[in-house]
């Protein structure tokens, strides 16, 4: 069984990537990485390690994709999706044998533990219905890509990442079209990662919140409300659950942030995603 890596990079530092790959490149058969800017490290010290620099952000979806390809090229079975910040534990992949071996998932997720609220992440089981209390092996309906590992063969059902979306529920939307599809998605608790979310935890209404950059807001807000408004394989009853939390990213905006780049980023991606301007945030 041939596992291939692809980690996915932008504006990060040496050290902090070669945390993420010295976590990883000894468990997998190759890593790819993909730079969504023109940065240049020496990864020569690591084996099988392939440096694809794209030289400008063409979004996570684009730069997911071309690691993809790349591990179809070289016969990949499983790859395995990472974000720069993960960090993954010894036998990271060896654990999830067992579940490859015997289940008929097409992706198998972890559980993570945020650096950010220094709290384990909840599962999410239904779409927008997330679970703390789950201690064995689940199916799901959706999963953050970081960590996540992905049967090749349900890609030329399924497709590839959504690189309209740029950043923000690209992985939530190719969860929702592998269930779909009728393929499973498995997370197993026992497995954890270190990840981080957001750029900071601040109170608001009483409860700790992830806080992002503006820009980020502006993808959150604009691709919820396009794939509430235009995605095709979501119940009415999802719908409104996508709508109700991205109008409460829309709350969060205004009031945690409250100026006028935010005001603006604001009323743009509400715009954007009714009128199904996608692509790269532009000015």
């Amino acid at each position: 069984m041939k596992i291939i890596a692809i980690i996915i990079c932008y504006k990060t530092t040496e050290q902090d990537i070669k945390k993420t790959l010295s976590s990883i490149y000894n468990q997998v058969e190759s890593v790819i990485i993909v730079n969504n800017d023109s940065i240049k490290y020496d990864y020569s010290m690591y084996k099988n390690v392939i440096n694809i620099i794209l030289g400008d952000n063409y979004g996570i979806a684009y730069a997911q994709n071309i690691g993809i390809k790349k591990a179809i090229e070289m016969d990949s079975d499983y790859i395995l999706l990472s974000d720069q910040d993960t960090i993954y534990p010894e036998n990271y992949i060896e654990s999830f044998y067992p579940y490859i071996e015997q289940d008929k998932a097409s992706m198998y997720c972890p559980v993570f533990f945020d650096t950010v609220s220094k709290s384990y992440a909840p599962i999410e089981i239904k779409k927008f219905q997330f679970v703390h209390d789950v201690s064995i092996p689940t199916y799901v309906e959706q999963a953050i890509a970081s960590g996540s590992i992905i049967n090749v063969d349900c890609l030329n059902n399924v497709g590839l990442m959504n690189e309209e979306l740029f950043i923000d529920y690209v992985d939530h939307e190719f969860c929702w079209r592998l269930i779909s599809k009728g393929y499973k998605i498995l997370t197993v608790p026992s497995i954890v990662i270190t990840h981080s979310l957001g750029k900071c935890q601040k109170k608001f209404l009483y409860k700790n919140i992830s806080i992002w950059a503006d820009i980020r807001y502006y993808y959150m807000i604009r691709n919820g409300i396009y794939l509430a408004l235009y995605f095709k394989n979501i119940t009415f009853s999802d719908r409104m659950k996508l709508l109700l939390y991205t109008i409460y990213r829309c709350v969060v905006l205004l009031f945690i942030k409250h100026n006028f780049t935010s005001i603006k980023l604001l009323f743009k991606s509400i715009f954007d995603g009714i009128f199904k301007k996608l692509g790269k945030y532009d000015n």
